[in-house]
């Protein structure tokens, strides 16, 4: 490729470029468009359904009385945490078991694990920024079922939500149950003991409380004890309600005293955080990178942090619960002391009173549980969360991917970007000269014309009796003014004309060139100097023998030789028989007083020779002939081989006069043959064409001949 160092050509160059390779991007454009049409139309269509949920940090407080187990965590926590419920694969197993996926053959899949996978691989959870509120997200191709799995995933987060929040409850109010059949046998118990010993003692009715210190002490510390187990039942409530929750997965992490800890909380925050970064950086890190070993680390530091803050609250709970456990011992090992001395001083007045008060005691305490458990029934009935669903998910209208436009004008951008992409790296890898730029620019070489390239072979004969094509004949023209510029100084007037390769053209130019030597009243004699493989007898309708090496290996004289043609002024030599020892028969003195000869008898000897790289004639021809013209086929001749070429006939002493572009593609790059493109200006021109006629010049003295 050879551009202009001229900046105000660049853009022409580059214009030329896309223009002579326009097929090639049209290609490139239409594939890649095509491409992303078909990519688009088989895609399977995307469907979003969007369930919005909204987290209150504050429970409703529907009933006007404090709960067994309170909450209380701070939001960013809590969200994340709901967060991750919402993806457990517990919780799409449920909804996957609640939908009967599994058993609805028209969805395709029977697997109910393979379900869970699926809706799991196509969930998300999207935060609404700056509210409580997150979006619950399901894609699928099916419109329908997209809606149905968000809304009915959603339904099930808020169901297993209500389940969570109040197992460790109804646990707590089974105790409860128990406690309260206890003192309900307690009461009827201590009733039914006052009631016998009045119906013992007649006088029964007129003990009373305060008959003496020992009396009301007694008094103080049944209260004391009363007091003393009420507590212990709170903490011992308290503390089987972890225990319940413990065995519950999640249920610890929803348990008060643990959400009311903003230590464990912030732990809690900072352990989430840390296994997203692990997660996220183990896509890209190994097990044994530093990092991942030093965030491990971290993680195994933190979760150790984490379990042991819990398990220190959940000690709290239980030293509370012993101390209350120990309190009520102890008040109770005194009353039952204060009794023995009561019964001591007035042992049926005591005795009364103990009744009485136990009975008292008894009742109280089956009071305060009663309504404990009123309560608790009542929170467990109510179900009321402070998760809610505000917009269900409805079904999808348009689907989300694939997207269409965006998808088809980056096609278009790509397509355009490759297009012109391929077409510069192309011409940079194509190393063939194709213009004339290429061989001025590239070679450094004078470009004698540019032959247009013919879709129909026009064979000598048509060209000297009808004048061939007028861009044809007028290419010549300008060739061989061309070559008589550079030979005018030069006494000898013999040209080798060669080529790098086969198949360019080269024989066709030498014939061409005599031609239009010869109509400009010059006598010419083509000589076929390819031995090895002739072609000049068959261009020109003639025989093969005798010929160049007839007359060199001295089998036949010059005279004998040489041939007229149907184009006046213009002699043939053709090849002659096939010789091994051409190469020697040309370097020897025979070749050298033949070409003197022919110098001496005609204008102007034009040699045809084997390709310059294929065999070494054309080199031994380069270093006798006055000058040397190399054709070239367009898009055809590497621009390699045309500097071996160059490089080894200037090596052996030729003169390279200049180069000719042969079979150059004119009418369809008019970019970069616009010079040699005005077709409509040879219309005016009469092309003219040499006369046709036997031609015979002077006998030249015989070369090699018997004699």
């Amino acid at each position: 490729m050879a551009l202009s160092v001229n900046p105000r050509s660049l853009l022409a160059d580059y214009l030329r470029i896309v223009y002579r390779r326009r097929l090639l991007a049209i290609a490139v454009f239409v594939i890649v468009v095509l491409g992303a049409a078909l990519y688009v139309y088989q895609a399977d269509r995307v469907y979003e359904a969007r369930v919005s949920v909204l987290l209150d940090y504050d429970e409703p407080n529907v009933v006007d009385f404090k709960k067994v187990l309170s909450d209380g965590t701070t939001l960013g926590a809590y969200v994340q945490t709901q967060q991750e419920l919402l993806v457990s694969r517990s919780l799409v197993q449920k909804t996957v078991a609640t939908m009967q996926l599994a058993q609805r053959p028209e969805l395709g899949v029977s697997n109910e694990s393979q379900w869970v996978n699926i809706v799991r691989a196509n969930l998300q959870t999207v935060p609404i920024r700056g509210t409580r509120m997150i979006y619950i997200v399901f894609r699928s191709s099916d419109a329908k079922l997209a809606a149905e799995v968000a809304n009915a995933h959603a339904k099930q987060y808020v169901e297993e939500s209500l389940g969570r929040r109040f197992r460790a409850s109804e646990e707590a109010t089974a105790w409860l149950d128990g406690q309260l059949k206890e003192e309900r046998q307690r009461v009827h118990d201590t009733d039914a003991a006052l009631q016998a010993f009045r119906e013992r003692h007649e006088d029964a009715v007129s003990l009373g409380p305060g008959q003496n210190i020992v009396v009301q002490k007694l008094g103080d510390l049944n209260a004391a004890v009363t007091k003393a187990k009420t507590a212990r039942i709170e903490s011992e409530a308290q503390y089987r309600g972890i225990v319940a929750a413990q065995k519950e997965p999640g249920a610890v992490d929803a348990f008060p005293a643990i959400l009311a800890n903003g230590f464990i909380q912030q732990l809690k925050g900072d352990l989430a955080k840390l296994q997203r970064d692990y997660a996220q950086q183990s896509e890209t890190l190994g097990e044994r990178h530093p990092k991942m070993v030093e965030m491990r680390t971290a993680m195994e530091k933190t979760e150790t942090t984490l379990n042991g803050e819990i398990g220190r609250v959940v000690d709290s709970i239980r030293t509370t619960y012993e101390k209350a456990r120990a309190e009520e011992n102890t008040l109770s090992e005194a009353l039952e002391a204060q009794k023995q001395e009561a019964l001591g001083l007035d042992r049926r007045g005591i005795e009364y009173a103990a009744l009485q008060r136990e009975a008292e005691s008894a009742r109280l305490l089956y009071n305060t549980l009663l309504q404990r458990a009123k309560e608790t029934g009542v929170a467990r009935e109510l179900r009321s969360t402070n998760i809610s669903i505000v917009d269900a998910a409805e079904v999808p209208r348009r689907p989300i991917a694939p997207r269409t436009t965006f998808i088809m004008l980056i096609a278009v951008l790509s397509a355009t970007l490759l297009s012109v992409g391929s077409v510069f790296v192309s011409e940079v890898l194509d190393d063939r000269l194709k213009i004339p730029d290429d061989v001025t620019d590239g070679l450094g070489q004078t470009l004698l014309g540019v032959v247009p390239a013919m879709r129909k072979v026009h064979s000598n004969a048509m060209l000297a009796e009808h004048g061939g094509p007028r861009e044809l004949v007028e290419a010549f023209r300008v060739i061989r003014t061309s070559t008589m510029a550079a030979l005018h100084s030069e006494g000898r007037k013999s040209i080798l004309v060669t080529s790098a390769s086969q198949r360019e053209g080269k024989s066709s130019t030498a014939s061409k060139l005599a031609m239009v030597l010869a109509h400009a009243q010059y006598r010419v004699v083509l000589v076929d100097a390819d031995m090895r493989r002739p072609t000049m007898h068959e261009l020109w309708n003639n025989s093969l023998e005798p010929g160049l090496s007839s007359v060199l290996s001295g089998s036949s004289s010059l005279a004998e030789a040489l041939r007229a043609t149907p184009v006046r002024g213009v002699s043939l030599l053709t090849a002659g028989p096939h010789l091994r020892e051409a190469p020697e028969l040309l370097g020897s003195g025979v070749f050298d007083k033949l070409l003197k000869v022919l110098e001496e008898h005609f204008d102007w000897v034009i040699i045809d020779s084997p390709p310059a790289l294929t065999v070494t004639d054309a080199s031994i021809i380069a270093q006798r002939a006055a000058g040397i013209l190399l054709v070239v086929a367009s898009a055809q001749t590497s621009s390699r081989a045309a500097r071996l070429t160059i490089n080894e006939l200037e090596r052996v002493g030729g003169r390279l006069i200049g180069v000719v572009m042969n079979r150059a593609n004119v009418k369809y790059q008019p970019f970069d043959f616009a010079p040699y493109a005005s077709a409509d200006y040879y219309s005016s021109l009469d092309p003219g064409g040499p006369e046709v006629g036997p031609s015979q010049p002077k006998a030249p003295t015989v070369v090699g001949s018997s004699n």
